[in-house]
């Protein structure tokens, strides 16, 4: 009898997946860019092999991280970021990465600045004001940019010493109402001054003068001679423009007085 042996062969096909390598590239900034605290700035990247990146903020050369975002798509390849409230620096650095795996990522070759807007005040008045009157009020008035709270000071000696008007009001209304102090003196000043950064500031452009306030009859002021009944003008210079004021007579050289 003849045996046939029949070989098979089996043929086992292993599929290989390949995967594509991922990698992450920073493309903008990358050094030396001038950023404005508060700007809108465009962040871009190229990025392979994965879907989503992380963008972080750093601005002390990378030895921390503040997250600006997550999960943006890798393949949009830019992020719009308007950069409030981060901490100005001059070795800032920005970080793109996997979102899943942080070890894949790329950060600026070089450090880039983020840079406090030019911040201003201006006192608008007093200024140039010849005289003010104790205890009435006067309107201190100024102007500023990008200024969130002020303090206001007065000087009655030329900024040799200061006191405290207001503090950590308001910048943006423009105006606070001042009860004129009692210094009488020509050598006065008003300082405003950020809250929060007082070496941006402005003073009065020029000294102004507090006056006591005063009250000057003018007539009848003495050998008047007033028939009776007879309309009698009666005058008066002041200063005080707060005031009323009261009028009396008398006929026995101040005795005693009588309301008018």
């Amino acid at each position: 009898m003849k045996r046939i042996y029949i070989l098979c062969f089996i043929l086992i096909t292993t599929s290989i997946r390949l995967f594509a390598a991922q990698t992450i590239t920073l493309t903008s900034p990358n050094g030396g860019e001038q950023w404005e605290e508060g700007s809108t700035q465009v962040i871009t990247w190229v990025a392979n092999g994965f879907n989503n990146v992380k963008i972080d903020y750093s601005a002390n050369n990378g030895n921390t991280w503040s997250t600006i975002a997550t999960n943006v798509l890798a393949s949009d390849s830019t992020y719009t970021w308007t950069n409030i409230n981060v901490t100005p620096s001059t070795v800032a650095r920005i970080r793109v990465s996997n979102a899943i795996n942080a070890t894949i990522s790329d950060i600026n070759n070089f450090a880039f600045t983020v840079y406090y807007p030019p911040q201003s005040i201006t006192v608008l008045s007093p200024n140039n004001e010849a005289t003010l009157v104790a205890g009435t009020a006067h309107i201190i008035t100024w102007s500023e940019v990008l200024v969130t709270t002020i303090n206001i000071d007065f000087s009655y000696n030329d900024g040799l010493s200061w006191q405290s008007v207001t503090q950590n009001i308001p910048a943006n209304t423009g105006q606070y109402s001042w009860l004129v102090p009692n210094y009488v003196s020509s050598n006065c000043i008003i300082r405003i001054a950020n809250a929060t950064n007082p070496i941006v500031y402005d003073t009065s452009d020029s000294l102004f003068s507090i006056q006591a306030p005063f009250i000057i009859l003018t007539s009848p002021n003495g050998g008047d001679s007033i028939n009776f009944p007879a309309v009698t003008y009666i005058n008066w210079l002041s200063n005080d423009t707060a005031a009323n004021v009261n009028i009396e007579y008398s006929v026995d050289s101040g005795q005693t007085w009588t309301t008018i």
